[in-house]
C-alpha cells in the first residue's frame, strides 16, 4: 500500500488509549474493524500486514498521533519522504517510522484550562413607593413613582426602568427572580407605602 493512502487511512482511524496499560492503543479502522497497536514493543498491530511482518500500518500511525499528543503533549503529522528531506522542508523535529514515511512534530498543545467554578449567585434588592396598603396584583396595570434599587455598597439609587413592571421585564432577560413584594413599615412620605422585594439569580 502507498504511503500516501496509509497517511490518509490514519486520519479516519479512531483511537483509545488503555488506562491500564500505557502505550497501548485501541484502533477501530474507517471500515469498522477493531484492532490493539502496543507502541511499547515498537508499534506492533494485530492486523494481518503486521502479522506478515510490515510495519507502519494506519493504525500504528493513529496510535503514535495519540502517544505523542498524551506523552509528549505536542501534536504530529505524518510526511511521505525521507528522514533528511522531510526535515529540511518542513523545519521541525522529525522521528522515523518506516520507509518513505516520517512523523513530523508540530506545535505544543496547549493546556486545557481548569474548569471554571459557576458565577456566584447574586440578589438585587428593589424599593418602590405604592399609594395603596396592598402591593399590586398585576405589575402592568400601574406606574410607580419612586423606584430604587440597592447597590452593593448598600446605597440606594433612583432605578432607570420608567415603572416596576419594565424592571422586572429587563431583570427576567438577564435570568433574574423576582420574590413578592412586601410592605416595608416606615416611609417617610405621607400617604405612600415603602415595598420591597430582591431579584435573584
Amino acid at each position: 500500500m502507498k504511503a500516501t493512502t496509509v497517511i490518509q487511512k490514519a486520519r479516519q482511524c479512531v483511537v483509545t488509549p488503555r488506562a491500564s496499560q500505557p502505550g497501548v492503543y485501541d484502533v477501530k479502522s474507517p471500515s469498522g474493524a477493531r484492532y490493539v497497536v502496543d507502541l511499547t514493543r515498537g508499534g506492533v498491530c494485530t492486523c494481518e500486514w503486521s502479522r506478515r511482518g510490515g510495519v507502519a500500518c494506519s493504525h500504528e500511525l493513529a496510535a503514535r498521533r495519540l502517544h505523542e499528543a498524551l506523552w509528549n503533549g505536542r501534536k504530529c503529522s505524518f510526511q511521505k519522504g525521507k528522514l533528511q528531506e522531510v526535515a529540511r522542508k518542513q523545519h521541525k523535529a522529525v522521528k522515523p517510522v518506516a520507509d518513505g514515511v516520517v512523523l513530523v512534530m508540530r506545535d505544543r498543545i496547549p493546556p486545557t484550562p481548569p474548569p471554571q467554578p459557576p458565577p456566584p449567585s447574586r440578589e438585587v434588592r428593589v424599593a418602590f413607593l405604592w399609594s395603596r396598603m396592598q402591593p399590586p396584583d398585576d405589575t402592568e396595570e400601574f406606574l410607580v413613582f419612586d423606584l430604587f434599587v440597592q447597590e452593593r455598597d448598600g446605597s440606594w439609587r433612583k432605578a432607570k426602568a420608567k415603572n416596576l413592571a419594565d424592571l422586572l421585564e429587563i431583570a427576567e432577560e438577564v435570568g433574574f427572580t423576582a420574590s413578592a413584594p412586601r410592605l416595608v413599615r416606615g416611609n417617610e412620605r405621607p400617604g405612600w407605602h415603602r415595598y420591597e422585594m430582591s431579584l435573584r439569580r
